[in-house]
């Protein structure tokens, strides 16, 4: 397939280990020096984070209806899917590319608060060629 061809490369081969590498380092790191709670506080809260009040995101209503005991990992799984068909989809042009992936990351969050459109706002001006 053309994708296995382009993930097999040694250019992606060798990003892929070096983000393994620098993620799985750093986190160690921290885990070192704070213990179990850098990774509560620093990447498992995200998994499991629900809050409905100040909330923009599609998923306010059903968090508000189950009382704070919405499935948080099962609301990811719109977002992860759409986030790896448009990487797959658009990778052409690099900042049309980061403004997608950021606008859906956003926008499928769980949570989104009014700082959140900052992170894809800032990225108009580099693809506002390409949105018509």
């Amino acid at each position: 397939s053309v994708w296995f061809c382009r993930l097999t490369k040694p250019a992606v081969l060798l990003f892929f280990i070096t983000f393994v590498a620098t993620f799985g380092g750093l986190t160690y790191l921290a885990t070192v020096q704070y213990g179990r709670i850098a990774l509560e506080e620093g990447l498992l809260y995200h998994l499991s984070r629900v809050d409905h009040r100040h909330n923009y995101s599609i998923w306010w209503y059903p968090i508000y209806l189950a009382n704070r005991n919405a499935p948080g990992i099962l609301l990811m799984i719109p977002q992860l899917i759409l986030l790896v068909l448009t990487s797959l989809a658009s990778s052409k042009n690099l900042g049309f590319t980061l403004f997608l992936q950021t606008y859906i990351f956003v926008t499928f969050n769980k949570v989104i608060t009014a700082q959140y459109f900052t992170w894809y706002l800032c990225l108009l001006p580099i693809c506002c060629n390409e949105i018509r």
